[in-house]
């Protein structure tokens, strides 16, 4: 293939991956075409929908994918589902390139008797509708005085942050409000925190660990021993230096209290039909014994959509590699799709960056074998029930939250996707 004409690229998923992708491929190749595929009317995947509502910084990363779209060569096409609208192999006839970036979604399921009681929940219960991403909100209402939270990387922190934080807390945010009014009307009043790694083994983040002690009226409890020969320096030694900081804090009449149970493990979810206890098992002393609680939060990680239409009989993609994320020249993957959920925002543009190198090494040594011209996004037209979402479209859709946004928040999201596209194809 010659390298001096425009490509067709196409970009399955604008989260995160998928526009660090296309930003990578468009920064050496600023002429090619590079159309971003997304099956929900608004951009930006994970960015919206899955990073806590407080942490609005992180979320800021979407002003610079802004920029991206901007550009006249750069289409993001939204509310196209591939494998449903648009079969993979119908991408693959109108694009040069296709790479997939559709990331793992669904909270993986904690597999221990008792997993579907009622009162057992998955984090992205909570995540995606304190995001907007579903009007459900009847779960935080139904949470109780005593919650197990059941995990120990970052998305569990997420969950406790929420748990333990009041209304102002929330400020500057763009937290779903009838969701906090929920919660808050009945909010926590002990978090037991399980952890099956040591606190040296753990995957939370020191950093996320500290910010929980700006938190007022949270009293913390841990049951690590104390290890005195640990390299300083070490992302275990401040893992401790984090959380003895927050047990020496001293909470006169807390609000909540918030124990961290390391090297512990759930067994079973006891109950009848709703939960009322955990069966679990500290690996150190090999006690088991049984606690209390009005209700559970998994938070122990995401896997693929097997449902998905985009897999079937693509079932191989699902697979999770550290190596190239070239399946064959001309077909591509990345970000949690090709590693698995796990690694942070930063994590996935190397990821995206890496596989980009990829793709320019086999358009520049001529590995995709194909010389007929491709008509990318508008060979494709005719397939589609409904004309795409467009990014100058989102753009009026995302100014209308703005506009929307109630005192001490930075927008008002729509929730369900067909609203986003009628305030997104209507222009008052």
């Amino acid at each position: 293939m010659t390298t001096d004409k425009p490509l067709q690229i196409a970009v399955v998923g604008s989260g995160p991956s998928g526009c660090f992708l296309a930003q990578a491929l468009n920064r050496k190749r600023p002429d090619d075409i590079i159309t971003v595929f997304d099956q929900l009317a608004a951009p930006y995947g994970l960015i919206r929908y899955g990073v806590a509502t407080d942490h609005q910084q992180t979320k800021s990363i979407t002003r610079q994918f802004d920029r991206l779209f901007a550009k006249e060569n750069v289409k993001f096409a939204g509310n196209i589902e591939i494998g449903a609208d648009i079969k993979i192999e119908d991408l693959r006839e109108q694009f040069d390139v296709v790479a997939l970036a559709t990331g793992r979604p669904n909270a993986r399921q904690l597999d221990i008797p008792g997993k579907d009681l009622d009162g057992v929940y998955t984090a992205a219960d909570l995540i995606y509708s304190l995001n907007s991403f579903r009007g459900k909100t009847d779960v935080f209402s139904t949470l109780g005085e005593h919650i197990v939270l059941v995990g120990g990387g970052n998305v569990a922190l997420d969950i406790l942050r929420f748990l333990i934080k009041e209304h102002t807390d929330y400020d500057g945010s763009d937290v779903n409000d009838d969701a906090l009014e929920a919660y808050l009307g009945a909010p926590v009043k002990t978090v037991t925190v399980l952890n099956r790694s040591s606190i040296d083994e753990a995957k939370s983040d020191s950093a996320m660990l500290r910010e929980l002690g700006s938190i007022e009226g949270v009293r913390f409890t841990s049951n690590h021993a104390p290890e005195e020969d640990l390299d300083e320096k070490s992302a275990a030694a401040r893992r401790r230096s984090a959380v003895d900081s927050l047990v020496d804090t001293q909470t006169s009449a807390p609000r909540v209290e918030v124990a961290f149970r390391f090297s512990t493990a759930p067994e079973q979810f006891l109950g009848q039909d709703t939960l009322e206890g955990i069966q679990i098992h500290e690996a150190e002393t090999q006690l088991r014994s049984e606690i209390y609680a009005d209700s559970a939060i998994t938070a122990v990680g995401f896997e693929a959509d097997d449902k998905s239409p985009i897999y079937k009989g693509h079932e191989d993609l699902m697979r999770i590699t550290e190596d190239s994320g070239r399946i064959e020249p001309g077909f591509y993957r990345t970000g949690w799709l090709k590693r698995g959920a796990v690694g942070t925002i930063p994590a996935n543009r190397a990821c995206a960056q890496g596989v980009a190198k990829e793709i320019l090494a086999d358009i520049d040594e001529n590995r995709i074998h194909d010389t007929a011209e491709k008509s990318g996004l508008d060979g494709l037209r005719h397939r589609l029930a409904e004309e795409p979402i467009s990014f100058s479209q989102w753009v009026l859709a995302n100014e209308k939250e703005l506009n929307l946004a109630d005192v001490n928040r930075i927008r008002k999201k729509f929730v369900g996707q067909r609203d986003i596209i009628a305030q997104a194809t209507t222009q008052n």
